[in-house]
C-alpha cells in the first residue's frame, strides 16, 4: 500500500485539496491508475462476442421493457491495468509511525488522506484494493466506484478528473478493484454473476462507516460502470432486506443494461425496494433498452442520453460533461 500524505496543511479548498492528492500521486507511486487510458470508447457488442464476459448475466426477467437491449454489452479492453509499488511507501508529515499496514488508514484521527491500493477485506474472505479518498471531515458523504467488467477493467476506468469533481463538491471516494480485477483476489466472473459481487460493495461501505471519519451509511451514493450496475444493485437489494445495513442514498448507471438485474429477476421485479433515486446514463447506441425502462420506472429515476456517447465509464471521454452532470446529481441528492 502506498500511502500518499500530500495534505499538510488544513482543507481551505477541495478543489485545491484533490489536485494535490493526484499530482501527488503521480509525483510518489509509479503504480497509480492512469486515469486518461480509461476513456476509450467501449463498442456496444453481442452477447456471442463477450464470451465468458457479461453475456453470463444478461439474461433477465424483466417484464414491460426491461428484456430490451440485453445484447448491450461491453468491449473490454485488452490491456489489464499493472500496479507496482516500486516508490515504495511515503513518509507522513504528521507521523514517523510505520504506515506499510493497510488497517492504518482507519486508525486514529479524521484527515485529509488519500491512499492508494487500500485493501479492503469481504465478508466473504475476498482481499481487495481500492484507492481512498478522505476529506477529514466528520460525516462527510462519500461515493463509492464500481468499474466496468473484471478483469480487464480496474478502478483505472474512472479518471482522476471524475474524483476531483466529487471531492470538489464534498464528497470523499473510493474507488475499488473489484473481485478479480489487477490487485485484488478472488474470481472475476462472482464479481457480476450470482451472490457475490455484493460484497465488494460492502466492503466499501465497511470501509467509510468504520472510518475515523464516520461516514454515515445513508450518505453513500454508488455508481456502477456497465456491470459495475449488477453488483450496485445486488448490494441495494441486499441492504433492503437486513436492519443492519443502509440502501445507498442513490445509485448511478453507466450503462445499465440486462445484466444489471441479471442475478435478482430483472429491475422492474424488484422496483419497489429500490426506494432511493437512480440516474441512467447511457449513450445513443443503447437507447432501446433505456427508454424501454423508462416507460415504467417511477419518477426519481432520471435517464440522461449523451449523442454518439460511448459504453461505461467511455462516456466521460466521447462526453466530457457527462462528468460533470454527474457529479451535480450527486450533490443534488443532498441538498
Amino acid at each position: 500500500m502506498r500511502h500518499l500524505d500530500v495534505l499538510s496543511r488544513p482543507l481551505s479548498s477541495r478543489t485545491s485539496m484533490t489536485g494535490a492528492l493526484l499530482i501527488g500521486c503521480l509525483a510518489v507511486a509509479t503504480g497509480c491508475s492512469d486515469a486518461d487510458s480509461a476513456d476509450s470508447e467501449a463498442a456496444t457488442t453481442t452477447e456471442d462476442e463477450l464470451g465468458e464476459g457479461e453475456s453470463g448475466a444478461e439474461t433477465s426477467g424483466d417484464t414491460g421493457g426491461d428484456t430490451a437491449g440485453e445484447t448491450t454489452g461491453e468491449t473490454v479492453d485488452d490491456s489489464a491495468e499493472t500496479t507496482t509499488d516500486s516508490a515504495g511507501e511515503a513518509e507522513t508529515s504528521d507521523s514517523s509511525e510505520d504506515t506499510s499496514d493497510d488497517s492504518s488508514d482507519s486508525a486514529g484521527d479524521c484527515v485529509e488522506q488519500a491512499l492508494l491500493d487500500t485493501t479492503l477485506v469481504t465478508d466473504d474472505a475476498v482481499a481487495l484494493i481500492a484507492d481512498t479518498y478522505m476529506l477529514g471531515q466528520v460525516g462527510a458523504p462519500a461515493v463509492v466506484l464500481l468499474h466496468m467488467i473484471p478483469p480487464n477493467n480496474s478502478k483505472a476506468n474512472f479518471p482522476g478528473s471524475f474524483v476531483e469533481l466529487l471531492t470538489a463538491r464534498g464528497f470523499n471516494v473510493v474507488n475499488v478493484n473489484r473481485r478479480g480485477a489487477p490487485g485484488s483476489e478472488g474470481v472475476a466472473t462472482e464479481a457480476y454473476i450470482g451472490p457475490n459481487g455484493k460484497w465488494d460493495v460492502k466492503a466499501a461501505y465497511d470501509y467509510l462507516t468504520d472510518h475515523p471519519c464516520q461516514v454515515p451509511a445513508g450518505q453513500i451514493v454508488v455508481i456502477g460502470a456497465s456491470n459495475g450496475t449488477t453488483s450496485a444493485l445486488d448490494f441495494s437489494l441486499y441492504a433492503a432486506g437486513e436492519d443492519s445495513v443502509e440502501q445507498p442514498r442513490g445509485l448511478v448507471f453507466l450503462s445499465a443494461g440486462g445484466y444489471t438485474g441479471g442475478n435478482q429477476g430483472g429491475l422492474q421485479t424488484n422496483m419497489a425496494a429500490l426506494g432511493h433515486p437512480i440516474l441512467f446514463n447511457y449513450p445513443s447506441a443503447e437507447t432501446a433498452y433505456n427508454e424501454a425502462v423508462s416507460g415504467w420506472a417511477p419518477a426519481a429515476w432520471n435517464f440522461q442520453e449523451y449523442a454518439p456517447g460511448a459504453h461505461g465509464t467511455g462516456m466521460f471521454g466521447s462526453n466530457p460533461e457527462s462528468a460533470s452532470a454527474t457529479a451535480d446529481w450527486v450533490e443534488a441528492l443532498f441538498e
